[in-house]
């Protein structure tokens, strides 16, 4: 989640109106809370209905609207220019590296001058990559919690080019040894207790 806080920071800095999208927001403990708790219109973004359902569940616990619709993040429901802050954490990298390029197109479309833009990828170095079926360059299907996962896998550097007509204020890449039992983070399955999570975070201004 610490990405998620440098992200906050930039975001704290900006003068812009405090409008915020997620893009991959559903699950149990949306990400998006920590904005609206600190005063953030949030709205957010999600393929899955069942992790819609999971957002939901939160939302009712806790007596709040984050606006989270069904949407795909490849053709975003929003006019452009609608946001001062975008993100997608640890969601955009689950299909083929063509169509995150797509999503990330989206994601500056619905940006306003001068927003800002964070979003993660998995680093080669991840303990990860290599395992399952291999599709393209860096792209594996890999076995998950409620069956096949599907991961592109980036070299350092690789995601520069999506940034294109943005200014790239920092980029981060984050190796962390970490224990886990039966299925890592990113949803595959993990043999071995000890895996490596290798990230490349990047944040980014609209010019």
């Amino acid at each position: 989640m610490s990405p998620l806080y440098t992200f906050l920071r930039y975001c704290e800095r900006s003068s812009l109106p405090k409008e915020i999208l997620d893009c991959g927001a559903g699950g149990e403990d949306p990400p998006l809370y920590i904005f609206h708790s600190l005063g953030y219109t949030s709205h957010g973004v999600d393929i899955s209905e069942e992790q819609l359902k999971k957002t939901r569940g939160f939302c009712d616990s806790k007596g709040i609207e984050l606006n989270i619709r069904k949407g795909d993040m490849r053709t975003l429901p929003f006019e452009d220019c609608s946001f001062s802050f975008v993100y997608s954490y640890d969601t955009v990298f689950h299909m083929p590296k063509k169509e995150v390029a797509v999503a990330v197109e989206e994601m500056k479309r619905v940006l306003r001058r001068e927003g800002l833009l964070f979003v993660n990828f998995v680093s080669t170095q991840h303990s990860g990559f290599g395992a399952g079926q291999k599709v393209g360059p860096g792209e594996f299907v890999q076995n998950g919690r409620h069956g096949k996962v599907f991961i592109s896998y980036y070299e350092d550097n690789e995601p520069d080019t999506l940034f294109n007509g943005l200014e790239i204020l920092s980029k981060e890449k984050r190796i962390v040894e970490l224990t886990s039992k039966g299925v890592c983070a990113l949803g595959f399955t993990v043999k071995s207790q000890k895996y490596i999570y290798a990230s490349l975070d990047y944040f980014a201004k609209k010019k």
